[in-house]
């Protein structure tokens, strides 16, 4: 927090004084205490006087021997009053990991927005103010290798079955995942399974996961999915697994760990053996005839079995891959926009319905809803559109009723005046018969 003022200060400096003009702030919660690898979130407000009437664009930076990531997360809407001004703010957290020890600054990133200034669009800028945070190695730890730096790790695993009822030529599937707070799923590292004499092993890619909640703490989780075949009798030994980290909120080291599980393998029950049926020597073929046309047939079943697969196999990877491009392209379409668009009006929150409006106007060309209105010319489509970023962003009250027919009829006339400019009506070049 400490941090955060000194930026809000210099930024106020800088600006001498000040005046309604936009500015943005940073604050880091708890830097005093941050060791690489570990996840800082970094708070950026910003803030405009009146409303904004787009929403600020937070860009992704780089910063040395650190990973920095966007996480999707939605925006929080802030009001504050300097000097009697009042300010309307958005806030969005960025997603530090230092990946070694030292210092590390945010650049001075610019944050393009638009807002209102005495009932126009003006286009607007804030910069992040000089902002750092430093990490430091833990106590005893050389900085060579670094912990997994994160809050409540814990390990648990899953079996498709009893693993003291197994038999020979069975599969054991053992599901095993890892959960951690306060960082992301690409940051968990991998589990060390160890090998099982006497079992066959087969591994899948793991799978990864952010936004999961697990016991009402929200985190990422790292899924592991491994297969034993057991491929004879005996009893056998699963190893314990184990995972060393570095415990952000009690800066300790800790481990997190499975115990080993053991397993018993059973001779399969042998196989029903049927009685042959009686057949005739005198209509019973040769043994040569019978040889060749037992050949024969399992060749030719060989042979249909292999182009069915073959065939099927291109023809089904051909109708996935049509299917996916088809869907894509219908995703993409102006169209498939403009109906979310409509369904959000009439049903919708206006934070969605702002969001949809943006989708569509990316689709048909434009940046944001702001420049399609400057450019219909709509004085009307220009009205409404303030009106929903004024409930948005504006200081009024959030129970205000949104006038959604209103706000769909400029729409859906500008997008009838673009269509017919992009498909005017065809005439027949030749003239009638009987004039």
């Amino acid at each position: 927090m400490r941090t955060g003022w000194t930026s809000l200060v210099a930024t106020l400096m800088a600006g001498g004084a000040f005046g309604a003009e936009p500015f943005a702030r940073v604050t880091i919660p708890d830097s005093d205490n941050i060791v690489p690898g570990q996840q800082v979130q970094v708070t950026v407000d910003v803030f405009a006087p009146n409303f904004f009437t787009s929403p600020p664009q937070f860009p992704l930076f780089d910063i040395p021997n650190a990973l920095v990531t966007l996480p999707e997360e939605r925006s929080q809407n802030l009001t504050e009053t300097i000097d009697g001004v009042q300010y309307s703010g958005i806030r969005h957290s960025y997603a530090i990991v230092p990946e070694m020890a030292g210092t590390f600054a945010l650049p001075p990133v610019t944050i393009e927005f638009s807002y209102s200034n005495d009932g126009k669009f003006v286009r607007g800028t804030a910069q992040l103010p000089p902002t750092q945070f430093t990490a430091v190695s833990p106590t005893g730890n050389d900085g060579t290798r670094l912990p997994f730096a994160a809050r409540g790790v814990g390990i648990t695993q899953t079996f498709d079955r009893d693993p003291a009822k197994l038999k020979v030529g069975e599969a054991l599937v053992r599901t095993v995942v890892v959960f951690a707070g306060n960082t992301q799923a690409m940051l968990i590292p991998p589990l060390d399974i160890a090998q099982t004499p006497g079992l066959q092993i087969y591994s899948q890619s793991p799978r990864l996961a952010d936004g999961v909640n697990h016991d009402q703490t929200v985190g990422s989780s790292r899924t592991e999915t491994i297969t034993y075949v057991a491929a004879a009798t005996g009893a056998f030994q699963i190893p314990p697994v184990s995972l060393e980290w570095f415990d952000t909120a009690t800066g300790a080291t800790k481990t997190a760990s499975l115990p080993a599980v053991s397993l018993t393998v059973v001779k399969a029950p042998a196989a029903i053996v049927s009685i042959a049926p009686q057949v005739d020597d005198a209509v019973r073929p040769p043994a040569h005839q019978q040889t060749t046309r037992m050949i024969a047939v399992i060749a030719l079943l060989i042979a249909a079995l292999g182009a069915a697969f073959i065939a099927g196999r291109h023809w089904l990877q051909w109708v996935r891959q049509w299917f996916w491009q088809r869907r894509k392209t219908q995703e993409n379409s102006e169209p498939y926009h403009f109906r979310r668009l409509q369904d959000a009006i009439k049903h919708d929150t206006p934070q969605n319905i702002s969001a949809r409006l943006d989708d569509w106007c990316r689709a048909i060309g434009f940046r944001t809803a702001s420049s399609l209105a400057a450019a219909s010319g709509d004085a009307n489509l220009s009205r409404q559109l303030e009106e929903l970023n004024r409930l948005l962003y504006g200081s009024s009250s959030p129970e205000q009723p949104l006038d959604r027919a209103a706000l769909a009829d400029p729409i859906i006339r500008c997008r009838q005046a673009r269509r017919r400019v992009a498909h005017p009506t065809l005439r027949n070049p030749l003239p009638e018969l009987n004039p």
